[in-house]
C-alpha cells in the first residue's frame, strides 16, 4: 500500500527553469527552440563531465553560461549580460505563479484526500561542485518558498525537506531515505514523482518511480517505472502501483 508520495519541484510541480530560459533564449536570440534546447542539453552533458572545474556556484554559473552561449555559436563576451537579464526575467516568471503544470493542484488534493502523506523533495545539482555559501542556501530556500507560497502549495506538504539545508543533494541516496524515516515507512511504501534522472535514481532503494516527462525529453540509462506526461494519469498509475503490490508473486 501506499503511504507516502514524494514530488520533485522544478520540472515537476513548476515548468523546468531551464525550458523556460530556453524559450526567453529563442525569443530573444532569434534562435529556434529547438536548436536552444540541443545546446542546453549539451552544455548539460559537458558540465557533467567536467572534474573539479568550478570552486564556487557563480563560478560554475559563468563556466555554463559561458558554453550554453559558445554551443549556440554566440560570442559570450558580446551576449553574457543579456543572457543574465534573460536568467533574472525568467526567476521572476516562476516566483510570480504563473508555471505551474496542469493538473498538479488537483492531483495534490486528491492524494491528500485518500490519506497519503504528501513530501515535497527538491535539490538536486548536476556538477560536481558540493560546497554552498550560506548566502546562496539562505536565498536558495527563500526562493523555493516563495515559488510554493505564490503559488498556493506549501498547505499540501506534510513536509518540505530543501536538500541544500543538509548538504546533500538528490540524486544522494540519503536524500530519499531522509524522507522515508521521516514518515517512518519502508520504500517499498512509498512513491517518487519527478522530471530527471535524480529522482528516478530512487528506484535504487526499493522506491517505485513516476518520470513526469511532458515533452518527451527525457534520456538516460536509468529507467522509471511508469511515464506520465500530464496529470491526468496520474490516479490511473498509482492504482496500478498498489494492484500490483496486492497481486501475488508467481514462483516457478
Amino acid at each position: 500500500m501506499i503511504k507516502l508520495v514524494i514530488f520533485d519541484l522544478d520540472g515537476t510541480i513548476i515548468n523546468n527553469k531551464s525550458m523556460i530560459l530556453c524559450e526567453l533564449v529563442s525569443e530573444s536570440f532569434g534562435i529556434d527552440s529547438e536548436s536552444v534546447r540541443s545546446a542546453w542539453k549539451r552544455t548539460e552533458l559537458i558540465m557533467k563531465n567536467k572534474q573539479g572545474s568550478c570552486s564556487s556556484v557563480k563560478d560554475y554559473f559563468y563556466v555554463f553560461n559561458t558554453i550554453f552561449l559558445k554551443e549556440l555559436g554566440l560570442v559570450p563576451e558580446e551576449k553574457m549580460k543579456e543572457l543574465n537579464e534573460l536568467v533574472k526575467r525568467m526567476r521572476n516568471e516562476v516566483k510570480n505563479g504563473i508555471q505551474v503544470h496542469d493538473g498538479i493542484i488537483e492531483s495534490l488534493s486528491l492524494i491528500r484526500k485518500k490519506g497519503k502523506f504528501l513530501s515535497l523533495l527538491t535539490g538536486g545539482w548536476q556538477g560536481n561542485l558540493r560546497n554552498f555559501s550560506q548566502e546562496f542556501i539562505k536565498t536558495k530556500v527563500k526562493r523555493i518558498h516563495e515559488i510554493l507560497r505564490n503559488n498556493d502549495l506549501e498547505k499540501y506538504f506534510d513536509f518540505i525537506f530543501i536538500t541544500y539545508v543538509d548538504g546533500v543533494l538528490k540524486p544522494d541516496m540519503r536524500t530519499f531515505q531522509k524522507v522515508l524515516d521521516h514518515f517512518k515507512v519502508r520504500p517499498e511504501e512509498a512513491v517518487m514523482i519527478g522530471d530527471s534522472e535524480q529522482d528516478i535514481l530512487a528506484k535504487r532503494l526499493g522506491i517505485k518511480t513516476i518520470l513526469f516527462d511532458p515533452y518527451g525529453t527525457y534520456e538516460s540509462d536509468v529507467k522509471p517505472d511508469f511515464v506520465i506526461k500530464h496529470y491526468s494519469e496520474l490516479p490511473g498509475v498509482l492504482k496500478e502501483i498498489e494492484k500490483q503490490e496486492k497481486t501475488p508473486s508467481k514462483n516457478y
